[in-house]
């Protein structure tokens, strides 16, 4: 009972922190990132204002931390939550892995595969040994590929020490950082160019053959009949293709569902918990999350999965919650009914004989004025208990039976200064 107590403190310990998580999200409390404009897309970059802050495994202070950060350092912001900042690992970050799920390539040993599914991975700090590591960052499935971090020398225990994967986050408090800028697009590769190419020239690079245009003093040339290779060529002259919007429609369009979305699991929220279902929102957000194309949308996507995935979370504590409720009850009605079968023994016991004995005379002080005691001994005059008439019908009859075996019925009085038991007397047996 004692342990069932203990892990219902600590569940609902957990449902409180987990619905405080939950309303977090949608209320927002506690310091903001500075200068943060107002609608801001995330992720976006902040950069640190103070020294030695940490960064810490998860939202609040009661999180191990896994480094620190300086003035002038910068972060990728992907969240905020009540005054906390949900960051990308910085380079110098890792995570640990159990070594049971991970398989190295012999050739490459800094190249694990996972070989199970819904493997977590946790965040690695080097004030706190892998096994003791209890913030989860995300997991991962078979076939995904993970990079080993040389530990030579090291203790690691039964754990990987691995950079960082997709899905891993960190926490720093809003407090110390200020908003520096959207995170810029990466450009798209250039194509390479052949060894023997020729650099193009500026008439080349503006699409103007240096043929085509005549010094003005001079007449325009007759028109010369080409030839097939020149009008070939003239087709191949293609003009330049307009430079590709800043966001890709689907990106655009994504990003719109993924708003969109953010605001019905909002409303979602605000239901009873037994009446929440998030299941329709997961279908359309996996997809984005798995689409190349969807450029930020993934991200988005990806977030708005994890706030589903605590918020189930929660629900899931709080039904637990309510079923523990229903088997306490369950056992206080047990408890219960076994309490009235031992009170309705205890009355049936007391209509029996509680003592059987001889009575005698007693002379010894009784407590209460005016009142005789007598005594119920054994057959060696051994003293049984004492016995207290219940009234001056009752005294009669034990003067009566003086020196006679009986049996006796009655209640057990309490007195502090009788080192023997009392019974006031209310029923006499006679053999």
């Amino acid at each position: 009972m004692r342990l069932n107590m203990k892990m219902i403190g600590w569940i609902t310990l957990m449902s409180s922190a987990f619905v405080s998580l939950a309303v977090a999200t949608d209320q927002p409390s506690g310091p903001q990132i500075a200068g943060k404009p107002a609608g801001v897309v995330y992720p976006f970059v902040a950069e640190v204002t103070g020294n030695d802050v940490y960064v810490r495994s998860g939202r609040g202070p009661g999180y191990y931390h896994c480094g620190k950060v300086n003035t002038g350092d910068k972060v990728t912001v992907v969240e905020e939550v009540a005054g906390w900042a949900k960051i990308l690992p910085l380079p110098e970050n890792y995570s640990w892995i159990h070594k049971n799920y991970v398989k190295v390539d012999p050739k490459n040993p800094k190249i694990g595969t996972v070989t199970g599914d819904n493997v977590r991975v946790w965040a690695g700090s080097d004030f706190i040994e892998p096994i003791r590591s209890s913030s989860m960052q995300t997991r991962l499935n078979t076939g995904e590929i993970v990079e080993l971090i040389d530990t030579a020398g090291a203790e690691t225990g039964d754990y990987y020490k691995i950079k960082s994967p997709a899905g891993a986050y960190l926490w720093i408090s809003s407090e110390f950082l200020k908003y520096a800028g959207q995170v810029k697009p990466a450009a798209p590769a250039a194509p390479a160019k052949p060894a023997d190419e020729k650099p193009m020239t500026l008439e080349e690079k503006l699409g103007v053959s240096p043929d085509t245009t005549a010094p003005a003093e001079q007449p325009t040339a007759a028109p010369q009949p080409a030839s097939q290779e020149s009008a070939a060529a003239a087709e191949e002259v293609k003009p330049k293709e307009p430079a590709k919007p800043a966001v890709p429609p689907k990106e655009s369009e994504y990003l719109q569902q993924c708003r969109q979305l953010n605001e019905q699991i909002s409303a979602e929220l605000k239901k009873p918990v037994n009446e929440q279902n998030y299941a329709a929102y997961r279908e359309q957000l996996i997809p984005m999350a798995e689409d190349p194309d969807a450029g930020r949308a993934a991200t988005f996507a990806k977030l708005l999965l994890d706030r589903i995935d605590r918020y189930e979370l929660a629900a899931g504590v709080t039904q637990t919650l309510r079923e523990q409720d229903e088997q306490l009850e369950k056992i206080r009605r047990q408890i219960e009914k076994a309490r009235q079968e031992q009170v309705e023994s205890i009355r049936v016991t007391v209509e029996r004989p509680l003592y059987k004995g001889i009575v005698k005379p007693s002379y010894v002080y009784t407590g209460v004025v005016g009142q005789k005691r007598f005594l119920l001994t054994d057959d060696a005059g051994r003293i049984i208990c004492y016995l207290l008439p219940a009234g001056p019908e009752m005294e009669g009859r034990l003067e009566q039976l003086l020196t006679q075996r009986v049996g006796v019925r009655g209640t057990i009085v309490s007195d502090p200064k009788a080192l023997v038991t009392q019974i006031s007397v209310s029923e006499i047996i006679t053999e």
